[in-house]
């Protein structure tokens, strides 16, 4: 489920990428919940690991986004872990995938929606 007060244009942008990459096949409006996603086993568990990297890293922001992509992550001074090789490589391999852009605007409506994403399992029948 991504609630509605994140759905935007953008988002918007970001769920039409995800289905045509086969990550979920359906989606619906309800009111008082947001969009509900009917994902796809690989793409529920893509989006899983790619939020776990979301988190981790902070990545929300766009620039920030950006520079986990070019692997120049400026990390803060409390903070002494890096990106693993296979880390980058699945982010990477994601955003390819999904066809999104290398800039701020695009990597910053697919963090921002897949950090607030809930797994869900669609109810039957519908």
């Amino acid at each position: 489920m991504l609630p509605a007060q994140v759905f935007t244009p953008k988002a918007d942008f970001v769920v039409s990428r995800l289905r045509q990459a086969g990550w979920i096949s359906g989606h619906r409006f309800e009111p008082g919940r947001g969009y509900v996603l009917k994902w796809e086993g690989r793409g529920r568990q893509k989006a899983a690991m790619f939020q776990e990297l979301i988190k981790r890293y902070r990545l929300e922001d766009g620039k920030r986004a950006l520079k986990f992509w070019s692997r120049n992550l400026d990390l803060d001074p409390l903070e002494n872990e890096l990106p693993t090789l296979l880390e980058h490589d699945f982010w990477r391999m994601c955003l390819e995938e999904l066809g999104i852009r290398r800039d701020e605007e695009s990597l910053a409506s697919l963090t921002q929606t897949i950090a607030v994403w809930e797994p869900q399992f669609w109810p039957p029948g519908v």
